[in-house]
C-alpha cells in the first residue's frame, strides 16, 4: 500500500461544509453526454483518480469488499449486510451513494454505521478534490458525469485510511461500466431484484439489464442472487459461466421463518424478506472466506483456468444444515460433515441447476443485525401527535407495488389503534421517471381522502433552501401529475374545476384543481369538496413548496410550520377537518422523502 495511504487521515483544512455544498452543486451541473459515449471511460478514469490519491488497484484488492448490484433492494441489502457484520464484531465501511442523503452528505460515508463527522467529511472531501480537480475539469469539458465518480474515489479513500474490516459497496448504475467496478477481487458479489430501469443506460429489456449487472462478477468469486424472471436468470448464468464465477441462488427469509425461527427485521415490508435472505448468505460467505485473517486475497490475474480457482474455507455444519443436506439434492461437494461453497462452474449444465444455498440456524449476531438495521426513508413510520407519517422512496413501478402493499397493511394496523376517524393523504413527489401513470394506478387502489404534490427539489437545493431549477418547469410537472391523477379519478363534467389564478401559483397553467380558500363566493362553478365521498373520486392539490403542502396536509398540526406563507391556498374538505388522526404517505420521489424526513428530524423551526 502506498506510503501516502498509510499515513492516515489527511490534514484538517479550513474549508467549510458550505464550501462542500457549493462544489457538489457544481459537480452536478452541465449537460451530460450520452451514456454509451462515456460509460467505457468510467473505470479507467476512476483508476486514474485513485492513483492521484495514492491508491493502487492492489490496495483495492486488499480491501475486504462485498459488492452489490441490482435494480431494487441494493440499499436495504447493503444495510442488512453492514448491520449483520457490525454486530458480528467487524469494523464496517458503508458507501450509501444511491439514496439521496436524508439530512447531510456525511451520511453517504459511514464507519460502523456512523456518518463521518463534519470535520472528517470536509477533510476527506477536500483532500480528494484537490488531488483530482484536473480530472474533474477534463470530465466537465467532455460532458462526463462527475459526482458519482468523485464519491466513489472518496469512498475508497475513506475505507482504506479508516482501515475497515469490510467495505459494503453499492453499484451506482448497472455494473459492467460502473465506477465501482475498479473492484477486482471482492470477497463476494450479490445481485438483488432486477427490473426495468435506466433504459437509456442499460437497455430496454431485462436481458440487457442483467448483462450489465453481471459485469461485477469476478473469476473465482462467489456470486449470490435472488430469483429473477427466467430470461434474466439465464443471462446471469451465462455470464457467470463466461467469467468463471460460481453462481448461487439464495432462499428468502420466509423459508428461514418456515423452519421455525423467530426473526424480526428493522426495515419493514414483505420485500425485505428477499433482501434479508440475500444479505444473510452474503455475510456468511464473507465470514467464511475472510477467515478473520484476510487470507482470501490472491492475484486475480494469476488464476489461469477455472480448475485453479481458490477453494473457500470450510466450516462445521449446524444441525439444521446437516438436515438440509440429507434431504435436498444439490451440486455441492460433501466431505463428511464439511461443505465447500465453490464448485466447478462448468459442471452446472443449465440455469435450472444453479445451487440453492441452504436455510440454516441464525446466530445471535445475525438475529441482532437484522432486527437493529435501519434505513431511513424506506418503509419508515414516524408517529406524531394525531399524525402518522409513512415514508417510502419508491420512484418506479417495481418499487411502488411493495410500497402500496406495505402502506395498506401498516396503515390499517395503525388505524385500528386509533379512536375516531382517520384521514388518509397521499403526498406524491414528482421525480424524473416516465412511469408516473403506472405508479399512480397502483396508488389509486388505496382510498385516499386527498392527494397533494409540489415541485420536486433535490437535496442539494434543500441544503441552501433555494431551488436551482426553473419553478415554471416544475409547476408544469405538477400540472401533468394532476391531469394524470384526475383522469384516473374520472373527474369530468361538473367536477372539472377552473384553473387557479393569482398568488404564488402560475396563472398560465390550466390545472384541474380544487378551489383556493376564500374563492367560494367568487365562483359558482366551485367544486364542493365537502361532499366528495371516498368512493374513487379523490381531489388533488398542487403547492409551490413541500412545506406549504405539508402544512396543508397535516391541517396545521405541525407547529413548526405555522409561519409558512400561502399554506391556505385551498379550502379543506370536511372529512379532513373532522379527522381525529391523519395518515400521510410520502412517496414517488426520494428527494421529497428526504425533505420531509429532514423536516421531521429537525429540532428547530424551518
Amino acid at each position: 500500500m502506498d506510503s501516502e495511504v498509510k499515513a492516515g487521515k489527511p490534514g484538517r483544512g479550513s474549508s467549510s461544509y458550505q464550501d462542500v455544498i457549493s462544489i457538489v452543486k457544481h459537480l452536478r451541473l452541465g449537460d451530460m453526454a450520452d451514456y454509451v459515449a462515456y460509460r467505457e471511460h468510467n473505470v479507467p478514469l476512476t483508476i486514474k483518480a485513485l492513483k492521484c490519491c495514492g491508491i493502487t488497484l492492489e490496495d483495492i484488492d486488499k480491501l475486504p469488499i462485498i459488492h452489490i448490484t441490482g435494480t431494487k433492494g441494493k440499499g436495504s441489502t447493503s444495510a442488512f449486510c453492514e448491520s449483520i457484520l457490525r454486530h458480528s464484531g467487524y469494523k464496517t465501511g458503508f458507501f450509501r451513494y444511491l439514496s439521496p442523503h436524508m439530512v447531510k452528505m456525511n451520511e453517504r460515508f459511514r464507519i460502523d454505521d456512523k456518518p463521518l463527522s463534519d470535520e472528517d467529511f470536509c477533510s476527506y472531501f477536500f483532500d480528494v478534490y484537490n488531488k483530482i480537480e484536473p480530472i474533474l475539469k477534463d470530465m466537465h469539458d467532455r460532458k462526463f458525469p462527475r459526482l458519482f465518480f468523485f464519491y466513489t474515489t472518496m469512498a475508497f479513500t475513506v475505507f482504506i485510511k479508516e482501515k475497515v474490516d469490510v467495505a459494503v459497496v453499492e453499484v451506482g448504475c448497472g455494473g459492467q461500466f460502473d465506477c465501482t467496478n475498479v473492484i477486482r477481487s471482492p470477497v463476494v458479489c450479490g445481485v438483488t431484484s432486477l427490473g426495468l430501469d435506466h433504459f437509456d443506460r442499460l437497455g430496454d429489456t431485462i436481458e440487457k439489464i442483467a448483462w450489465h449487472k453481471a459485469g461485477i462478477f469476478k473469476k473465482g468469486v462467489p456470486a449470490l442472487t435472488v430469483s429473477h424472471p427466467p430470461e434474466a436468470d439465464a443471462v446471469l448464468f451465462e455470464r457467470s459461466q463466461e467469467i468463471g464465477a460460481p453462481l448461487y441462488r439464495v432462499p428468502t427469509l420466509h423459508e428461514f421463518c418456515a423452519a421455525g425461527q423467530q426473526i424480526r427485521l428493522g426495515i419493514e415490508g414483505n420485500v425485505q424478506f428477499v433482501n434479508a435472505g440475500l444479505a444473510l448468505h452474503l455475510c456468511r460467505v464473507f465470514i467464511h472466506r475472510i477467515n478473520k485473517e484476510n487470507q482470501y486475497v490472491y492475484d486475480v490475474w494469476s488464476v489461469p483456468s477455472v480448475k485453479d480457482i481458490p477453494m473457500l474455507a470450510v466450516y462445521q455444519l449446524s444441525p439444521g444444515e446437516t438436515e438440509v443436506f440429507q434431504s435436498v439434492h444439490h451440486n455441492w461437494y460433501i466431505k463428511g460433515h464439511e461443505s465447500q461453497y465453490v464448485y466447478d462452474v462448468w459442471s452446472v449444465p443449465s440455469v435450472k441447476d444453479v445451487p440453492m444455498l441452504p436455510v440454516y440456524q441464525l446466530s445471535p449476531d445475525e438475529i441482532q443485525g437484522l432486527a437493529r438495521c435501519s434505513w431511513p426513508g424506506r418503509t419508515q413510520t414516524i408517529c406524531r401527535p394525531r399524525l402518522t407519517y409513512f415514508l417510502d422512496g419508491a420512484e418506479i413501478e417495481h418499487s411502488m407495488r411493495p410500497c402500496v402493499q406495505w402502506f395498506s397493511e401498516k396503515s390499517e394496523k395503525d388505524a385500528a389503534t386509533i379512536k375516531g376517524r382517520v384521514g388518509k393523504i397521499l403526498f406524491f413527489g414528482l421525480s424524473d421517471k416516465e412511469n408516473v401513470a403506472d405508479m399512480l394506478s397502483l396508488l389509486k387502489t388505496i382510498n385516499f381522502d386527498a392527494v397533494v404534490t409540489c415541485p420536486s427539489l433535490t437535496v442539494y437545493d434543500l441544503d441552501e433552501k433555494s431551488p436551482g431549477e426553473s419553478r415554471d418547469i416544475l409547476m408544469k410537472g405538477c400540472e401533468e401529475f394532476k391531469m394524470t391523477w384526475d383522469s384516473l379519478c374520472a373527474l369530468q363534467g361538473s367536477d372539472s374545476i377552473r384553473p387557479v389564478t393569482g398568488g404564488t401559483m402560475p396563472s398560465e397553467y390550466t390545472m384541474t384543481t380544487p378551489p383556493r380558500h376564500g374563492d367560494a363566493k367568487k365562483s359558482s362553478s366551485r367544486m364542493n369538496t365537502e361532499n366528495v365521498t371516498n368512493s374513487g373520486n379523490c381531489p388533488s392539490y398542487a403547492f409551490p413548496s413541500h412545506l406549504q403542502a405539508l402544512h396543508w396536509a397535516t391541517q396545521g398540526r405541525e407547529s413548526k410550520l405555522s409561519h409558512v406563507a400561502n399554506s391556505d391556498l385551498y379550502s379543506v374538505p370536511e372529512r379532513l377537518k373532522d379527522a381525529d388522526h391523519i395518515q400521510v404517505l410520502v412517496t414517488g420521489s426520494l428527494s421529497l422523502v428526504a425533505a420531509v424526513y429532514r423536516f421531521l428530524s429537525s429540532e428547530h423551526p424551518y
